[in-house]
């Protein structure tokens, strides 16, 4: 396992993949699995807290794995300034000590010994949480806090009522402004806020205590709701950082918050705009970054003219190109590319004019053509380039757009997923706009076209859309059968 956090996530993301799919990762399989799953979990986790703590390398390297697993690495004196995080040691033998649920020091210590206990961890964070209601600084301020709850929102994952209070003293402590304008506004405290509504999606309380933190985040240093140039954006960047480096579930919170920023005047799209492009700029050579970013352009641009002009108008088309072009290879990227890029020419003619400007077009056949065993990117490609038949003449030159082309790569994406019932319905629809529009008949017959239709329609009989833009395809070449 590397060292590199990116690198360590996008393990996770693959790792949780075979899990979900039942199937294997590096010859791993079963428990084996899972185990290896926990120890890349906690080591995520130790490598966010050393970006809290600002520590060195030493605290993850050399670590055992199995000591990582069970919570046992980096035990070294978190209190003297610039030590390394002290985790949660075996709960001491015997009954839970009592211990004064007013004083912070008490309770950091009660979590420190006893935190490893979810029972314990919970009553501890019950007091921390009213602590920092009452004492947000000072609470924000104490430099094993955060790192704690770090590690107990990781380490227990799955106990609800640990991930509930961790997320409440998050949230009261995001009302103390200095809190919430530093260590709270650092992409591992905002990874886990969303991390933790994914994994708990049927708990309305920590979904929005958790949102509410991150609101509180990025709207600090606002007066009376006005932004505070420069202050909301570099929070902004941080919220897009995290989440480029998360979950897909990440992307759809994003978006739906700072919908809310938007609306609700913390920032503007243009700032929005212009922060998203930053973020993907910082983290471009990941791929899994790039297909967060690509998504969350796409969910931005959903029925928000505004948010999707200013996207546009931020130079994010060329961008999204140029990063498919560099991630050539990649099929989500390719995917994520196709989709975002669609979405942001919609029926926009700027979108339209900086698509075509960016040889979008390029793009999305060389996608075609390059990953031909990927079904889902030949449906959306061949839905995608059909679009051109609408387009203006003298669009369609500046696009070097190709009726031949478009033509050969429907038939060819028909021909290699005969099964797919969707794609064969996407093609035969593009086939039947070509034929209508273009006025090219030889090339949808060439190479035995109309047969190609002939046997799909065969094939998928119970499928109506194929039957039916099949029937109007053999109709326009003169070869439908009486």
């Amino acid at each position: 396992m590397g060292d590199n956090l990116g690198e360590v996530q996008s393990e996770l993301h693959a790792v949780k993949k075979a899990l979900r799919d039942g199937g294997t990762y590096l010859g791993m399989g079963g428990e084996t699995l899972q185990r290896y799953f926990l120890q890349l979990n906690e080591k995520e986790n130790l490598l966010l807290s050393k970006q809290i703590q600002g520590t060195g390398a030493s605290l993850i390297a050399g670590a055992d794995p199995a000591a990582l697993a069970n919570g046992r690495n980096g035990h070294a004196g978190a209190n003297g300034g610039g030590g390394t995080l002290r985790t949660p040691l075996k709960a001491p033998s015997g009954p839970a000590r009592e211990f004064d649920r007013d004083s912070l020091p008490a309770v950091v210590t009660h979590l420190r010994d006893y935190g490893e206990d979810p029972a314990e961890c919970a009553r501890g964070l019950r007091a921390l949480s009213s602590l920092a209601y009452s004492q947000a600084g000072d609470v924000g301020s104490h430099e094993e806090v955060l790192p704690m709850l770090l590690r107990f929102l990781s380490f227990h994952y799955s106990n609800q009522v640990v991930q509930l209070y961790a997320v409440r003293t998050l949230c009261n402590v995001a009302n103390d402004t200095t809190s919430a304008m530093g260590r709270l506004a650092e992409p591992p405290i905002l990874a886990a806020l969303m991390s933790a509504m994914t994994r708990t999606p049927e708990s309305k309380e920590i979904n929005s205590k958790a949102s509410e933190a991150i609101a509180r985040v990025v709207a600090a240093g606002s007066i009376e709701g006005r932004p505070i140039s420069g202050v909301e954006d570099g929070k902004l960047g941080k919220l897009f950082d995290a989440a480029l480096g998360g979950e897909l579930a990440w992307v759809l919170i994003v978006a739906q918050l700072v919908t809310q920023f938007t609306a609700n005047e913390v920032t503007t799209p243009t700032r929005v705009a212009q922060q998203l492009q930053q973020a993907v700029g910082r983290t471009r050579t990941i791929a899994l970054a790039v297909v967060r970013g690509l998504e969350l352009s796409k969910q931005l641009s959903n029925d928000k003219p505004d948010q999707r002009q200013a996207l546009i108008d931020g130079g994010f088309i060329p961008l999204g190109t140029s990063l498919m072009i560099e991630h050539a290879s990649d099929a989500d990227v390719q995917l994520a590319g196709i989709e975002a890029m669609s979405g942001l020419v919609g029926s926009c003619w700027d979108g339209l004019q900086a698509f075509v400007t960016a040889g979008g077009v390029k793009r999305i056949e060389e996608a075609l053509r390059e990953h031909t065993t990927n079904a889902v990117i030949q449906t959306k490609g061949v839905r995608a380039i059909a679009s051109g038949v609408d387009w203006p003449k003298d669009v369609q030159q500046k696009a070097e757009y190709s009726a031949k082309t478009a033509v050969e790569l429907t038939k060819a994406a028909m021909a290699a997923h005969p099964g797919s019932s969707e794609l064969q319905a996407a093609g035969l629809e593009a086939l039947a706009r070509y034929l209508d529009r273009l006025n090219c008949i030889e090339e949808v017959k060439s190479q035995d076209g109309d047969t190609l239709v002939k046997s799909i329609m065969t094939q998928h009989q119970d499928a109506p859309k194929v039957q039916s833009w099949g029937r109007v395809v053999l109709d326009k070449v003169g070869t439908r059968s009486a």
